[in-house]
């Protein structure tokens, strides 16, 4: 909330990823020096209304609205008193699908845009508008290509594409010289952009502005509690305190992890054990999967297995980390078989296995005897309830989701995995050599 009030400040030039680093930080400093206040790393009721205040007139100005186009699948937030969409019947150059939005104020055009093929040939296609134009800006990644230049009309066109499966998906938006607020309108439009169709930000401690902040005062970051022997120390009454945890495990290099949803559902907040913030992209309740974003690269990931099938008696093993700080910190490993290849009530979309698994588990890899996923650990029966049930103790019944769940969760929101044809089985300790680094305790935050 605060970023996205910064970006209408005029004070942050950056995407929204919920996590308080150094721009934020900077950002802060420049709205605090523009409206005349003390520096200081925390808010007052009064500070953040007028934050937020100003914020929420410079939206209604341009009447910013937040719309889903059907065409080409993205999720954009656009000055609908500036532009509004109209379909075009004829598809712009080089793109399968376009949005032409209708300029309702000269100086501005905004197209949504979706183009298929790989990266070289966005490359290529971004650089046939270079022509005749002044470069300022340039981001060639494989997953999202960024471009910003000044014409020889002096205009500034700043396009985007982000990488959803095999193909593209963006927007292209160019104000004239001079044009009032364009540097804050690119921000906006890049910043409220999804290329997967969905909320850029969905993670639970994503409020309604102003709402939740009357009475209270937002802190920047709230670091873990001191540890003590045996636990935590209890926070005072009302401050955010530990109330669960979780596994989560890279998917992508970048800082995309993936864990169930229970792991995350009510959180206050979300972070790895050393206060750095986690964001909960999207989570699925039906599937229990979610997925989470942190600001750090990986080296290491979890790869996937190619063939997905997996067999009774399929020798696994599961990484995670049960009971985190109440046993151990440390990454934990268990092995067994596949037991069943469905789960409870005859579920196809889990299948069973005996390797032991506790709380805090939840949402570690399964891995085959290669190293590679072909599940998510989800689930065990529960000792009372069987017991109250059956009049029997439940001998190591635990369940995981199938990795083809996972991966098609995954490719929804736009993330590709890295796949790997399973053949020789591989040595356990060099596996678990990788998963040290890929395989991470989350902590779930909430009031106390």
């Amino acid at each position: 909330m605060v970023q996205d009030a910064l970006i209408w400040n005029g004070s942050f030039d950056a995407l929204k990823d919920g996590l308080w680093g150094p721009m934020t930080t900077e950002a802060v400093r420049r709205w605090r020096e523009a409206a005349g206040l003390r520096q200081s790393p925390t808010f007052n009721i009064a500070e953040l209304t007028q934050l937020f205040a100003t914020a929420i007139r410079a939206r209604s100005e341009v009447d910013w609205t937040m719309w889903r186009d059907p065409h080409t699948g993205g999720w954009f937030g656009f000055p609908a008193a500036l532009v509004r969409p109209n379909r075009r019947d004829e598809p712009v150059p080089g793109f399968m699908f376009a949005t032409e939005f209708e300029s309702r104020r000269i100086g501005i055009s905004f197209t949504a845009l979706r183009v298929a093929g790989p990266v070289t040939a966005v490359r290529e296609l971004l650089s046939q508008t270079v022509h005749n134009s002044h470069v300022t800006y340039r981001l060639d990644r494989d997953h999202r290509q960024v471009i910003s230049m000044l014409r020889r009309d002096g205009a500034t066109q700043y396009a985007r594409l982000d990488r959803v499966g095999g193909e593209w998906r963006g927007f292209l938006v160019a104000f004239a010289d001079g044009f009032p607020d364009m540097r804050r309108l690119i921000v906006a439009i890049s910043a409220e952009f999804s290329a997967t169709g969905h909320s850029v930000i969905e993670a639970p401690y994503d409020a309604p502005i102003l709402g939740p902040i009357v009475g209270r005062l937002m802190r920047p970051t709230s670091p873990p509690p001191p540890t003590v022997a045996g636990g935590q120390v209890p926070p005072p009454p009302g401050e955010p305190r530990i109330t669960g945890s979780g596994t989560a495990f890279v998917v992508a290099r970048e800082g995309t992890l993936l864990t169930n949803h229970h792991v995350v559902a009510g959180c206050r907040r979300v972070s790895l054990p050393d206060g750095t913030e986690v964001a909960v992209v999207q989570s699925d309740v039906r599937r229990d999967l979610a997925v989470l974003r942190v600001a750090r690269t990986y080296s290491n990931i979890v790869q996937f297995r190619r063939d997905q099938t997996v067999d009774l008696g399929e020798s696994v093993s599961l990484f995670g980390f049960p009971h985190y700080g109440t046993v151990s910190t440390s990454l934990n490993l268990t092995n067994g078989i596949i037991t069943s290849l469905v789960g409870t009530g005859n579920d196809p979309l889990h299948f069973q296995l005996n390797a032991a698994m506790q709380p805090g588990n939840s949402g570690g890899p399964v891995l085959d005897e290669a190293g590679f996923l072909i599940g998510v650990a989800v689930a065990r029966l529960r000792d009372d309830v069987t017991v109250r049930e059956t009049g029997t103790i439940p001998q190591t019944m635990n369940y995981a989701i199938r990795g083809q769940v996972v991966e098609a969760f995954l490719l929804e929101n736009g993330i590709r995995v890295e796949k790997r044809a399973s053949h020789e089985r591989a040595d356990l300790r060099e596996v678990a050599q990788r998963m040290e680094n890929a395989v991470l305790p989350i902590l779930c935050w909430r009031q106390s």
